[in-house]
């Protein structure tokens, strides 16, 4: 679940309750509804999945970010 976004990364918080940061880069797949999206589409709250590599610092850099839940609108 997404808890804070940023230009280029994001703080996701795991099934587990952990932490981790996610770096994206221009070649970061982004998918919403089985469409792309805009990274800047992803918002606080939306479930995703993120397949990536685990960098030596815990972040995860990510080659593909999907929108399983959205987060429910205000």
């Amino acid at each position: 679940i997404i808890e804070s976004t940023a230009s280029d990364s994001l703080k996701v918080r795991t099934a587990d309750g952990r932490l981790r940061n996610v770096i994206a880069t221009p070649l970061t797949v982004v998918k919403k509804w089985n469409a792309d999206t805009p990274f800047g589409g992803l918002r606080k709250g939306d479930e995703i999945k993120v397949v990536g590599d685990l960098l030596e610092d815990g972040a995860t850099l990510a080659r593909e970010l999907t929108v399983t839940k959205a987060a429910p609108s205000k």
